[in-house]
């Protein structure tokens, strides 16, 4: 474990491009090209392409979409997949093109539709944890899907997890635990089909392992958000005011 921390830092001005015809808002996300040559620029109502070669804004669209988190599409370096509360969204780097995925929630037993509805109505006071196979998201868009189906942890799991931090190599999800612990979780997809439902079997229950406690000193609702996976160096990095912990553990890839 080793901290480091500058005491002096300065901060510099390196770059500064116009935006006074595109920024209606504050920018919320910042998502770099592969080969670094573009970066998106997501603001409230907007989305942004400024080119890292020539320093200019290169292109710029409405977006009046539900907000969302925006990644690079993992099959498709060229691509970009916005995830939203209920569809995924696919454009390209020229955002010339898009298109419209909803999610295809599971058919659940009239005693569980409340949780549907809820979390499409956002009126549901608990987290709620969904996710879809990589596979299941098109690359071209030609194809004649419009919809992905999704799959939720159980009330079991969900109610365990604080900050969700990402996936490993092996697929398996690394969180940080209600009693910050670094844990691990595989996915049995078999079990996830219902929102918040306990399954029959505890199979999942007994996929979940500890990796690490954070010391108590560290514990706040706010470095907890900033923490992010290091994969190279199998590391955590947990910011602290102006500092940086590092927990390297093997599990971490």
């Amino acid at each position: 474990m080793s901290v480091t921390q500058d005491l002096n830092p300065i901060a510099q001005k390196v770059l500064e491009i116009p935006m006074k015809f595109t920024n209606r808002g504050p920018i919320l996300q910042l998502v770099f090209h592969s080969d670094s040559s573009q970066l998106l620029v997501y603001m409230t109502g907007t989305i942004c392409i400024i080119s890292l070669l020539s320093l200019s804004v290169t292109h710029s669209c409405e977006w009046p979409n539900p907000e969302c988190k925006w990644v690079t599409h993992p099959q498709d370096t060229n691509l970009v997949l916005g995830v939203g509360p209920d569809a995924l969204y696919m454009s390209d780097w020229t955002l010339t093109r898009h298109k419209k995925y909803a999610f295809e929630y599971p058919i659940i037993e009239e005693t569980q539709r409340f949780a549907q509805v809820s979390l499409l109505s956002r009126t549901l006071n608990e987290n709620m944890y969904m996710f879809f196979e990589i596979s299941s998201i098109p690359t071209a868009f030609e194809d004649p899907r419009n919809k992905i189906s999704v799959s939720f942890l159980p009330k079991r799991i969900s109610s365990q997890i604080s900050v969700t931090l990402s996936f490993t190599s092996s697929d398996r999800l690394v969180f940080l635990s209600e009693d910050s612990s670094t844990c691990s979780l595989k996915l049995p997809g078999q079990f996830l089909t219902k929102p918040n439902v306990e399954p029959k079997n505890k199979v999942v229950e007994e996929e979940i392992k500890t990796l690490f406690s954070l010391p108590g000193d560290w514990i706040s609702r706010v470095n907890l958000e900033l923490c992010c996976i290091l994969y190279m160096e199998r590391s955590l990095l947990c910011p602290r005011n102006g500092e940086v912990a590092i927990v390297r553990c093997a599990a971490l890839r």
